[in-house]
């Protein structure tokens, strides 16, 4: 960061609540293709094909503005794509993430929490049974 000429400022607290929530995500999606890759086998290796594409379609290495207009909104059907734009904003943009789409972070990691939970548990009784 020093070589970089990063200059800190007030919006790096932003960070814990966008990692926090991101985690909770990743948590939750995490236990959804966990319990589906049990009894489907085929998720391990329909994952490893659709990873590549997730990252193309999220503006990680690119702004949406390079997207065509057209077709920008597309964008935004990918859940990462609201997790990505925060983490954007914090570090590129150097203000504080959008409240919307913070909102929509945690509305993500909530529902995808509650779902992974939900059948994590309902199922857990038939993992050993499929290993």
């Amino acid at each position: 960061m020093f070589f970089l000429h990063f200059q800190l400022n007030y919006t790096i607290i932003f960070v814990v609540p966008l990692i926090l929530v991101t985690s909770v995500f990743v948590l939750g999606f995490g236990m959804i293709l966990g319990t589906l890759n049990v009894f489907f086998r085929d998720i391990q290796l329909l994952w490893n094909t659709i990873i590549p594409a997730f990252f193309y379609f999220t503006p990680i290495a690119y702004t949406p503005d390079l997207v065509p207009e057209s077709t920008r909104h597309l964008l935004k059907l990918n859940p990462f794509y609201y997790f990505v734009e925060s983490f954007h904003d914090i570090f590129y943009r150097f203000k504080q993430p959008d409240g919307f789409n913070f909102l929509i972070c945690s509305l993500l990691a909530v529902s995808a929490f509650a779902m992974g939970y939900t059948l994590f548990t309902k199922y857990k009784k038939g993992f050993i049974s499929n290993i």
